[in-house]
């Protein structure tokens, strides 16, 4: 059966709501990531590079009951300034190391630059797209140097955004997660927080986090309205179809009507054939116009004075003609 226009809307809508839904979904692990990322749950310190620049700048994760993770970036307003050269480092204690992540990345090519130096190489950041890996010292110290030009004065731009996180490969206590990669040990309440502190995910796979409470109310959500529009759609298509049947039904019921009124009338284009029975028998005979004063001009042909004009009966002339074509005896 051929889809009408009012089904194909309908799926549209369904698709719509589909869409909407998985937005939805979206927005609340957005918004689950955010709060991490503002720092309003208190997990993460948060080092503003400009602030300490002109100091002697060090930052000693896991050291002096320091944490052992953070974020660092340029600025607390969001814009870095022109002509600045920061340096901070980072010094974990003796059996750690360092691992870091971009998570944003703004800068202008062609002065200013994001320097990641652990002990025996340095990498180079810019442009606007942050790497999608991760990176790590090779003993308990790395360097972050950011220095920009002087076209950061005429745009804002927030530069840069990463977090880092002091780990270990030794035993894990009952306080620390061991990741997948090298066997690393990282704090505990850093799992299921949508960042990667292993550096490989581990801390944030589905078989350690399951699903977090807003992604339950979103899914739960979600086949709310996906049953709710398929049950729509079920009630639809049965009253489209019993609709349909009503109307073919009414349909014939008027065609039997006006079939029964106009059954004595040929069909349009066609004609009534004329019988052949008449051409089967005998004109009748001519009018008797002889008067017998005897039988008062009533013909009877039993009788035996018969008027020698008078026309031949009826049934001699059937019976003559249906036995023989030579035409009727004489009297």
């Amino acid at each position: 059966m051929m889809m009408t226009t009012t089904t194909m809307t309908l799926l549209r809508f369904l698709f719509y709501l589909f869409v909407v839904a998985l937005m939805r979904l979206n927005e609340v692990n957005c918004s689950d990531d955010n709060d991490d990322e503002t720092g309003n749950d208190g997990v993460y310190d948060y080092t503003f590079m400009q602030d300490v620049c002109y100091e002697n700048s060090e930052l000693t994760p896991g050291v002096g009951g320091r944490k052992k993770y953070g974020f660092v970036m340029p600025d607390s307003d969001g814009c870095y300034d022109a002509l600045v050269n920061c340096q901070l480092q980072l010094n974990t204690s003796a059996d750690h190391q360092i691992t870091v992540r971009f998570q944003e990345l703004s800068t202008y090519c062609y002065e200013d630059i994001v320097s990641i130096k652990g002990d025996t190489n340095t990498r180079d950041f810019c442009g606007f797209y942050a790497p999608s890996y991760s990176l790590y010292s090779s003993s308990n110290s790395m360097k972050i140097q950011f220095v920009t030009g002087s076209a950061a004065s005429s745009s804002c731009l927030t530069g840069f955004k990463l977090y880092y996180t002091a780990y270990h490969t030794g035993e894990c206590s009952d306080d620390e997660f061991r990741c997948s990669y090298e066997g690393r040990c990282i704090p505990r309440e850093l799992i299921c927080d949508l960042y990667d502190n292993c550096g490989d995910w581990s801390d944030e796979k589905a078989g350690t986090c399951g699903l977090s409470t807003g992604s339950i109310i979103a899914i739960s959500v979600i086949s709310a309205l996906i049953g709710l529009s398929f049950l729509g759609f079920v009630a639809y298509f049965i009253y489209d179809r019993t609709s349909r049947r009503k109307t073919r039904r009414h349909r014939r019921q008027d065609d039997a009507r006006t079939s029964h009124t106009t059954s004595g009338l040929p069909p349009d284009g066609m004609t009534i054939a004329s019988s052949n029975c008449e051409e089967d028998l005998p004109p009748p005979p001519p009018l008797y116009t002889y008067v017998n004063t005897v039988t008062a001009g009533i013909y009877d042909d039993q009788d035996s004075e018969l008027d020698p004009n008078a026309p031949p009966s009826y049934n001699a002339i059937f019976n003559s003609s249906s036995s023989s074509s030579s035409g009727p005896s004489d009297a």
